[in-house]
């Protein structure tokens, strides 16, 4: 991920920089974890040494946790996983909502916009990118759009 390629760095370059310290600070919190229960490991209590170990495992299945449950935050919200990719040129103008829903499964979000309407797919699980197909008054996909 290369944050900085854009002069103006833009908004989504702040959004992937915030999400960069957040795991900075994920791995900083892991590595303290681990550290410490390194240290509860070399204890002679075995009650001790057992905390040490829970410490360790917990700490080490921390970033983990933290890759699996935004997807499942998604799906358990909207129903269904983040599409993960742009789709270059897969919906097209005139098609109906069926195949749309065919290509990219139900959408994310439904806003209702003048005489059309408008479908949000989110592309991640944290809402930095999305792609969105309007809708005309017929109920044919007039345009799409995202970032």
């Amino acid at each position: 991920m290369i944050i900085f390629a854009t002069p103006d760095f833009g908004a989504s370059g702040i959004l992937h920089l915030l999400l960069l310290i957040g795991w900075t600070i994920v791995f900083a919190i892991v590595a303290v974890g681990i550290w410490w229960g390194a240290r509860l490991y070399k204890k002679e209590s075995r009650r001790i040494k057992t905390c040490g170990i829970l410490v360790i495992v917990v700490s080490g299945m921390t970033p983990l946790f933290c890759c699996l449950a935004p997807p499942l935050a998604v799906r358990f919200f909207y129903g269904n996983y983040p599409i993960g990719s742009y789709p270059n040129n897969t919906i097209i103008k005139g098609m109906s909502p069926d195949e749309v829903t065919a290509i990219l499964g139900n959408p994310h979000e439904r806003v209702n916009h003048g005489d059309g309407e408008r479908w949000y797919y989110w592309i991640d699980s944290f809402g930095i990118g999305y792609f969105g197909v309007l809708f005309g008054p017929d109920g044919r996909v007039i345009g799409t759009h995202g970032n």
